[in-house]
């Protein structure tokens, strides 16, 4: 930390930054680099992130990685700034940041997003959670310049102090603009918990961005999104995505639309030109009070996303399961893999084998379960996964642990040996 006190307010020269790659060199960069598995947390970073690459860096990747209760942003890929001296280079390119757990990364002086795209160019942020942060995900440009083709997919991002998604630059005179972005398959719920009527998505300086199959379960405000009044924003379109509030009223949502203030799904829906083939439903996932988004077989989702989303052959869902399951894309992050609802009978215990493992072991259960957390002897989860029946644990220490899975009939838990 640049100091003890978590709650000072930094200057631009106060910055402690724990991870950061800097891509220097005009020509090469700096490429092929990964960070997996790491935890980085409880850092009073000041005007800095918490992990960060900026300039000519390519192929730099953020994996399986906890980062949280930081002062300021968790993952940022920057561009712009001048690191690189050459500008066509100088940025965040063709990299990923995937299966990441981002929370309470929150700034005592700005709004601090648990990721944030800053003027980077051709990056997917996919199949990451994202809760407590001030924005969930942010798609920016703060410097003069475009961030560009960026892609936002398969996420969870839930009770966020702002919006759960904010995507544009912030100044129609001086500053950069964002282009050609895709969200979709998301997951939205809850977020502007501070409740300053912003809602879901806040979009301000950004053009030919495209909204689909995202699933917004909104908050009691009421509130769908906010869109600024801010030049240039062309070609943005949001279309095949589900919406939901808790009183199940379409006529008394709300949209900030340029300023003036859209009242019921049906006036945003004429007034915008957006979500054409948009619904607004109760979506019917298993359990939002408990953070389970998974769909139920009678969830409207099914099948309900847009058939030219053009979803990539090998994509997995956000529990590890393939994109497409049926004939068309589901809405939101989990896709229905055809659960029937039935598992094995009343009272047969989770086994796990070989018992003890060396690297990995197998998971005999029921034909569907939701998801894996492996916890250690002092109860601390050390690892989480989806429904995968092998369970890779070679990164984790020699000892005695626990694993757990959810199924629809409780929680089933069983020790196994590490060897």
């Amino acid at each position: 930390g640049w100091t003890s006190d978590p709650t000072a307010i930094p200057t631009t020269n106060d910055n402690a930054q724990p991870i950061i790659g800097y891509g220097e060199d005009a020509f090469t960069g700096m490429s092929h680099v990964q960070l997996d598995s790491l935890q980085v947390y409880d850092n009073i970073t000041g005007f800095s992130e918490a992990i960060a690459f900026d300039g000519n860096c390519h192929h730099c990747d953020v994996l399986r990685s906890e980062v949280h209760d930081n002062t300021n942003i968790g993952i940022l890929f920057a561009g712009n700034y001048g690191v690189c001296p050459d500008p066509m280079n100088d940025k965040v390119t063709t990299s990923i940041i995937a299966e990441c757990r981002c929370w309470n990364n929150v700034s005592p002086y700005a709004t601090s997003a648990g990721i944030y795209l800053d003027g980077a160019e051709n990056n997917t942020v996919w199949r990451n959670s994202c809760w407590g942060n001030g924005y969930g995900v942010e798609v920016g440009c703060e410097e003069d310049g475009i961030a560009y083709a960026n892609y936002i997919v398969d996420n969870l991002i839930y009770e966020n102090h702002g919006p759960g998604l904010a995507i544009g630059g912030y100044d129609a005179g001086t500053t950069g603009q964002v282009l050609n972005t895709r969200v979709r398959n998301n997951t939205f719920y809850h977020n502007n918990t501070d409740g300053d009527g912003s809602g879901e998505l806040y979009i301000t300086k950004a053009g030919t961005t495209e909204f689909r199959n995202n699933l917004f379960l909104v908050s009691a405000q009421g509130v769908l999104l906010t869109r600024e009044n801010i030049s240039p924003q062309l070609g943005n379109t949001s279309d095949h995505d589900l919406w939901w509030t808790p009183d199940g009223d379409p006529g008394s949502v709300e949209v900030d639309w340029g300023g003036s203030t859209l009242t019921g799904f049906t006036a945003f829906q004429n007034a915008s030109g957006w979500e054409t083939n948009g619904h607004f439903a109760d979506p019917l996932v298993v359990d939002p009070l408990t953070l389970d988004f998974h769909l139920t077989p009678s969830s409207p989702c099914i099948n309900m996303g847009d058939p030219a989303s053009g979803i990539p052959e090998d994509e997995i869902d956000l529990d590890g399961q393939p994109r497409i399951f049926g004939a068309v894309v589901d809405i939101g992050a989990y896709e229905y893999q055809g659960w029937t609802g039935i598992l094995e009978p009343q009272g047969q215990l989770l086994s796990v084998s070989p018992n003890p493992c060396h690297d990995r072991f197998w998971i005999s259960s029921g034909p569907f379960y939701w998801r894996t957390a492996i916890f250690d002897v002092s109860g601390r989860c050390v690892m989480r996964s989806g429904s995968e029946r092998w369970i890779d644990v070679s990164r984790l220490p020699q000892g005695v642990y626990s694993v757990e899975i959810d199924t629809d009939q409780g929680r089933r838990s069983v020790h196994f040996v590490h060897d």
